[in-house]
């Protein structure tokens, strides 16, 4: 897998309404994961297939970057997810969610 082909972000999401995966105050959750893709193009569409599988709509990303462009190096998270990839094109584990603040 070449560098080009590998795409790290963080993206923001609402759970899907009446999910049982989440809990009713839970409104938002926030992720951070790679992907191995061709394009930009069909890496937010495997993102979003992958995270709509998990009762997740993506609303928007903080970063989408190519690996191959990126002006640092993966952080030890990123680096494990990567490694991860050759099994499955989007890998994320942790996944941050967040309550009203009302």
């Amino acid at each position: 897998m070449q560098d080009d082909e590998i795409w790290l972000g963080r993206a923001f999401c609402i759970p899907v309404r009446g999910s049982e995966k989440f809990s009713p105050d839970e409104i938002g959750a926030v992720l951070n994961f790679t992907c191995q893709a061709a394009n930009i193009v069909d890496a937010t569409s495997l993102i979003r297939k992958e995270c709509l599988e998990n009762d997740l709509v993506v609303m928007g990303f903080e970063y989408l970057m190519c690996k191959a462009y990126m002006d640092r190096e993966p952080s030890d998270y990123e680096a494990v997810l990567i490694e991860r990839l050759s099994s499955y094109p989007v890998q994320f584990h942790d996944v941050y969610t967040y309550k009203s603040d009302g």
